[in-house]
């Protein structure tokens, strides 16, 4: 006999709904964790740059999607704070002005 098994185990509809569960489960985690990752890293690219960018700097790069982006992170924090309450933080590092040509002015600190 083989360790490896080439035969699928027949499961019970309770063991095949287990199964289902905890595959959403641990694919909503893993949805909550990469969200969180990748806007804490988009945060820090814009507001802690490691090439010495000022904010202004990053949103002149990103021109008019700036509005876009931030209108899509503000949504991202509403989302993943009301699965984990205070998961990301609510406000960003500085004063942010949307311009309605879809840039971003940056003021003063918060």
């Amino acid at each position: 006999m083989s360790i490896i098994s080439t035969e699928r185990p027949v499961l019970n509809t309770e063991q095949k709904q287990q199964q289902a569960a905890l595959r959403v489960q641990h694919q909503a985690t893993q949805l909550f964790r990469q969200v969180g990752q990748s806007y804490q890293q988009i945060a820090q690219t814009i507001f802690a740059n490691q090439n010495g960018l000022t904010p202004q700097q990053v949103f002149d790069a990103i021109g008019a999607n700036s509005v876009e982006l931030r209108m899509l992170a503000e949504a991202l924090v509403t989302l993943t704070n009301t699965a984990v309450p205070d998961a990301l933080p609510t406000e960003f590092p500085f004063e942010l002005t949307s311009n309605r040509d879809g840039t971003i002015t940056v003021g003063d600190p918060v």
